[in-house]
């Protein structure tokens, strides 16, 4: 096969891990068609992200114990309201996480997009504290990847000095992190349930994960830390304005 043939397969293959996560997705919801109406609301309940559970006092009684509590942080992201809520999550995880999963390989994308979900739900908890309204859908940890494929695509070669990525201070990021800010205010003013089916949509977990993302994406770029011992002698630049 000839390099351009290559590349072109490449763009429209996803590694073998971004399909099996999409895979399990909607294996899951599969399953959860078959299951009644109130077994669904349960699952929900018990492993969607509900704020009121980590309150202290009895509020969190009826949602589960703190084995619950820890899955719900991890279990969210397999649940969705429909269809249409899974479809467009699996079209931005094929999108987004295809380009991760080649920079940074297989075992640190899986791990990269679950601290995404986590610290997305924590930002969720914390926004909503109190509330019974509970988050599903793995757009928070999608939401992570975004800021991951910002934080080395908006990067020029060899930037960054010794960090091996842009600085966090690139007019550039912080133009299109203040543009992923401004769209999820726009979606939590609306409150377009609709497309999650009903479930109000958690647009505090999208901004908290696609912030974790953006920060933390770093420790797991694998090329930056090969372009660091590559240029070990390059003095770090200035962040650019």
């Amino acid at each position: 096969m000839l390099p351009d043939e290559a590349a072109g397969t490449r763009m429209f293959t996803a590694p073998r891990v971004v399909t099996g996560l999409l895979g399990l997705l909607i294996l899951v919801h599969v399953i959860r068609l078959g299951l009644g109406p109130d077994v669904n609301e349960m699952l929900i309940m018990r492993l969607g992200v509900v704020p009121a559970r980590y309150l202290p006092g009895p509020l969190g009684s009826p949602l589960g114990g703190p084995v619950d509590a820890v899955l719900a942080l991890v279990g969210y992201t397999f649940l969705h309201g429909g269809w249409l809520h899974l479809a467009i999550n699996g079209i931005w995880l094929l999108a987004l996480g295809s380009g991760v999963a080649r920079r940074i390989g297989a075992g640190r994308f899986l791990l990269f997009y679950f601290v995404c979900g986590v610290l997305a739900a924590l930002v969720y908890i914390v926004a909503q504290a109190g509330s019974m309204a509970p988050a599903i859908g793995a757009s928070g940890a999608i939401s992570g990847l975004l800021g991951g494929v910002i934080r080395f695509a908006v990067a020029r070669p060899g930037a960054g000095g010794r960090h091996g990525l842009v600085s966090l201070l690139d007019r550039r990021l912080v133009i299109l992190a203040v543009l992923w800010l401004a769209i999820n205010l726009v979606f939590g003013r609306t409150g377009l349930s609709g497309l999650t089916g009903g479930q109000p949509i958690a647009w505090e977990a999208h901004l908290g994960g696609f912030f974790a993302g953006l920060i933390l994406f770093g420790p797991f770029d694998r090329s930056a830390a090969r372009w660091r011992a590559e240029h070990d002698d390059v003095p770090p630049e200035e962040p650019g304005f």
